[in-house]
């Protein structure tokens, strides 16, 4: 507090004061918030920052139950595993908000898993040395802190990001406690076992997109059924995508590198969606590690009007979000049922397939891939 007294060296007619800093105990103010009915304590909690409301959680366990019955705001979260650290942020209108790391420590001959920092967008650092983590196992800590995340912020995990790097630990690929997740992002530059990728990627229901750029086994093999996202993109080993994985299911996106399709399921895959119903599909890109000649796939088996590249049909450019594909060298054709226009780019040992669902996007900020 402080306190302004006169100055010692001022006269009566001077002005001036000294500021003069006492402490003193005040006692902290009591608010019966529990007491209240529950509208009102409804709207208290409502108006509560995260920070407020994990400070209100930790306070007792009856607050803790409070929380769970009271409808709050819903929040997303993403996960980050790494090998000897894992992160859970919170995401307040896809902004990060909240932090909380855990990271396996060394101390002496012994290794420890703490939770080492809060972080907050306010640029506030918490650090945490909870007792309580310690001696445990990395995944098992992050997962108990996320289900007490889950109850306090009503949040859903929006995408893990799994960066592997040589771990044979089983419990980093076993993510069923994280639930439906949107998105699944696999990279590392250590191949992974076969028993813990299909545990990676049948323990939790990944909804809309599966990224993997990391090393597989030759002998993987995995079932994709229809709960499983409509949008794959696989970067660095894709032979486990077969002839009959291809065509049994619905796609939006999908690109594969290193791909084993044969020529006639490629064929067969345009073919399917030019007589299906299907207007969600927009791109199909395959590439072979092998010589291919996808020119001679005779894309005239087609029966429809193929038209070379015209600027007033379409653009040069086909765009998804902020990536772009020179298709001026495509085929075009229509599909006479809806008018929808599709094109067909063959390069060297690559295959493009895709559906102008805007036959001019924009052009700006945008990054040229394959």
């Amino acid at each position: 507090m402080k306190l302004l007294f006169p100055s010692p060296t001022s006269n009566s007619r001077d002005n001036s004061y000294r500021i003069v800093y006492h402490r003193y105990h005040v006692p902290p103010l009591k608010f019966p918030l529990l007491k209240l009915p529950l509208l009102a304590i409804d709207s208290v909690i409502s108006s509560m920052g995260i920070h407020d409301i994990i400070e209100f959680s930790n306070c007792s366990k009856r607050a803790n139950r409070f929380l769970s019955r009271i409808k709050k705001k819903k929040y997303e979260m993403n996960v980050k595993i790494w090998n000897d650290k894992v992160h859970l942020i919170i995401l307040d209108q896809k902004n990060e908000f909240g932090t909380w790391i855990f990271k396996k420590c060394k101390e002496g001959r012994r290794e420890k898993t703490r939770l080492i920092t809060e972080q907050w967008s306010t640029s506030i650092t918490v650090p945490c040395l909870h007792s309580k983590y310690i001696n445990r196992n990395l995944m098992e800590c992050a997962k108990e802190k996320y289900a007490s995340l889950k109850s306090q912020f009503n949040c859903s995990v929006n995408t893990i990001f799994f960066k592997s790097y040589g771990e044979t630990d089983s419990t980093f690929f076993q993510l069923s406690e994280f639930g439906s997740v949107n998105e699944l992002n696999i990279e590392g530059t250590e191949m992974i076992r076969n028993e813990n990728l299909k545990s990676l990627l049948s323990s939790c229901h990944v909804s809309e997109y599966i990224f993997m750029n990391v090393p597989i086994e030759e002998s993987f093999r995995f079932e994709i059924n229809e709960k499983d996202p409509t949008r794959i993109e696989i970067w660095m080993d894709s032979h486990w995508i077969t002839d009959e994985i291809l065509l049994s299911l619905k796609y939006d996106y999908l690109i594969l590198y290193r791909s084993q399709l044969s020529l006639d399921a490629c064929f067969s895959f345009i073919n399917q969606w030019l007589h299906s119903e299907n207007t969600s599909f927009f791109l199909f890109y395959s590439r072979w590690e092998t010589n291919q000649l996808p020119e001679e796939m005779d894309i005239n088996r087609l029966g429809v009007n193929l038209m070379p590249f015209d600027r007033q049909r379409r653009n040069p450019l086909f765009r998804h979000k902020h990536y772009a594909v020179q298709m001026e060298t495509g085929i075009d054709f229509i599909r006479e049922e809806d008018g929808l226009l599709a094109s067909i780019r063959t390069d060297e040992n690559s295959l493009l397939f895709c559906v102008w669902h805007d036959r001019f996007p924009g052009t700006e900020n945008i990054k040229l891939i394959f």
